[in-house]
């Protein structure tokens, strides 16, 4: 369960990242977590699972967040250095995995090497609903997940700048017209859908973006 908590901040992760505001340069979005269509075998586990998901901006910095009954779950990523760290605080430990977007990138490509997938098809449907008072434009995209065919969709707004996506995306690398405020993924085995619920322009104090003394700063990636 703590290796699926990790997945699902991983798969918001490229989502979030880079985050360069131009209507809003720094604020917070918040988004709930669902799980539709559950396994039998998931459903014993669901009380662990997330449900929800706060997304701090301040420039080049993104701050995510996920609250889980076994502690949060904390993500630092600056693109100005060219940085992340996923920050635990599960099992007593106090853990902060760094690694660095060239290291990513490289995880990425033998990823894609490892395990070569049809190349994703995106149709944008001309749908629009409104999400958190913003107008969504709806797309869907497909893909491979795990071998397996499979389509996502989503609804993103032109009126937040879109966002970059690279790794631990399930199949959202792909240029973004927009800022993605609801959409699917799969993680392990699992629809997650997140929806944001509300975009508050604020103030955002610098500490939130930075790792804190009592974490033990480890590598995310052995070998890159």
């Amino acid at each position: 369960m703590v290796r699926f908590i990790v997945l699902v901040l991983f798969g918001c992760i490229s989502l979030q990242t880079d985050l360069l505001a131009q209507q809003m340069t720094e604020g917070m979005v918040s988004f709930d977590i669902t799980y539709p269509n559950l396994p039998e075998n998931k459903k014993q586990q669901a009380i662990y699972l997330p449900s929800n998901m706060y997304v701090l901006l301040k420039g080049d910095q993104v701050r995510m967040e996920l609250k889980t009954i076994l502690g949060p779950v904390i993500s630092l990523t600056n693109s100005k250095t060219r940085e992340s760290y996923v920050l635990s605080e599960m099992m007593g430990k106090k853990l902060a995995m760094h690694s660095t977007f060239d290291q990513v990138k490289k995880v990425a490509d033998k990823l894609r090497r490892d395990n070569p997938v049809p190349p994703k098809q995106v149709n944008y449907t001309g749908k629009t609903k409104k999400i958190a008072g913003y107008t969504c434009k709806h797309m869907l995209l497909k893909t491979v997940i795990d071998g397996l065919p499979v389509i996502l969709d989503a609804y993103y707004t032109e009126e937040i700048p879109p966002m970059i996506n690279d790794l631990f995306n399930n199949g959202y690398d792909i240029e973004m017209k927009g800022f993605l405020m609801q959409y699917k993924v799969i993680q392990d085995g699992m629809e997650v859908v997140y929806t944001a619920t509300a975009v508050e322009p604020k103030a955002i104090s610098d500490d939130l973006f930075l790792v804190p003394k009592e974490f033990e700063i480890v590598p995310q990636f052995s070998g890159y």
